[in-house]
């Protein structure tokens, strides 16, 4: 593990964004987790905002480098979370993916694991409250986008 020094890093580095992937497991919603190469505990795609892209659209990069998935990612923030890194904190603004496609190869393959589970089982894998409330909201906000674009209220 690298050593950090407090104030080595710009402070735009602190602000990151990442993806709750969902993709249907069994006909029913499920989820893409990876590890994360410093803990190797299971987490959702996430990285540096790079300068230049949206917070989305940069999320959406991450989900590709680090899970090998493609899709797109619902406009609205979901929620947020916080961590501790490189002697700071680093602010994760989530959002919702949908799915399209699971590369066989991706950039950081050999670095995680990935795996693609229904919710009941992801909720278990991950670590603390604010990522599994980030799981159950963004499929709240799945199921009811789903709910609309069958007609129904």
């Amino acid at each position: 593990m690298e050593k950090e020094i407090v104030g080595a890093k710009p402070e735009w580095m602190y602000r990151q964004s990442g993806v709750v992937p969902l993709i249907e497991v069994g006909g029913a919603p499920g989820v893409v987790l990876i590890t994360s190469t410093s803990t190797g505990l299971w987490c959702f795609p996430k990285g540096v905002i790079e300068p230049g892209m949206t917070a989305r659209d940069s999320a959406l990069k991450e989900a590709y480098e680090e899970a090998g998935l493609r899709g797109f990612a619902l406009e609205a923030e979901i929620g947020e979370y916080q961590y501790q890194k490189w002697s700071g904190k680093c602010t994760v603004k989530m959002f919702v993916m949908e799915v399209e496609e699971i590369l066989d190869d991706w950039e950081d393959k050999k670095a995680r694991k990935r795996s693609i589970c229904p919710v009941d089982e992801a909720l278990g894998l991950l670590e603390g409250m604010d990522l599994k409330n980030i799981l159950r909201s963004a499929l709240g906000l799945h199921q009811a986008r789903c709910m609309n674009q069958r007609g129904r209220p």
